[in-house]
């Protein structure tokens, strides 16, 4: 028999996962490709050549899997809070749903549009180069979609937590605490960062508290 909270609970564990591996490629990997700020993602000469590599493929793929993942999170967490908060919950769920939805976008355009733009970038690089902005732009453009849904999402995941009881306190905060984080992440980038950081620790509470 199905279990959304189970479920749920093994997607959680999955994005902690993937939320390490993001970390491990932003402060270690990235950097070593030339890749260590915002700014060097949008310059052409830096990221073209590299479009088509096993590390970039990974990194654009990251972004589909979480699309998946924050949904699957979503119907456990609408399981287990739907009898106490309701309407909140059903909110959280349409959040988590935009967010799933615009990851998948970002996803898909890195996936197919930058690696075409890498593979003309070899013959043809000034064309490569001129097209590079828009794509960068819709990619980012969605990314910080995604990532502003997904914290209203978990802004109202908390809320409905700390009214219904049916997770921890200190988890119902953190929820709180990352929403508003994921928010304002695309005004002030650290705050992106931080909430990468507690992302895991969440996702590691709620796996363990749905499974």
């Amino acid at each position: 028999m199905e279990n959304p909270q189970r479920i749920g609970g093994i997607a959680a564990a999955v994005q902690a996962v993937m939320f390490v591996v993001i970390m491990v490629l932003i402060f270690g990997v990235f950097p070593g490709m030339g890749l260590a700020t915002m700014a060097d993602f949008g310059d052409p000469a830096k990221v073209l050549p590299l479009a088509g590599t096993p590390t970039m493929t990974m990194a654009y793929g990251i972004d589909v899997v979480m699309s998946l993942l924050v949904v699957l999170v979503a119907l456990g967490v609408r399981d287990r809070l739907m009898g106490g908060a309701p309407a909140t919950t059903r909110a959280a769920a349409v959040a988590a749903s935009i967010a799933g939805a615009l990851f998948l976008g970002e996803g898909m355009v890195n996936m197919t549009a930058l690696q075409q733009l890498g593979v003309m970038y070899a013959t043809d690089p000034a064309g490569a180069s001129a097209a590079y902005p828009g794509v960068y732009l819709i990619g980012t453009g969605l990314f910080n979609g995604a990532v502003f849904a997904a914290g209203w999402f978990l802004l109202l995941a908390g809320w409905a937590a700390m009214k219904s009881g049916q997770l921890s306190r200190p988890l119902a905060y953190l929820l709180l605490l990352g929403g508003l984080l994921d928010v304002l992440a695309f005004k002030v980038e650290v705050l992106g960062l931080v909430g990468l950081v507690l992302g895991v620790v969440w996702s590691v509470m709620l796996a363990r508290e749905m499974m």
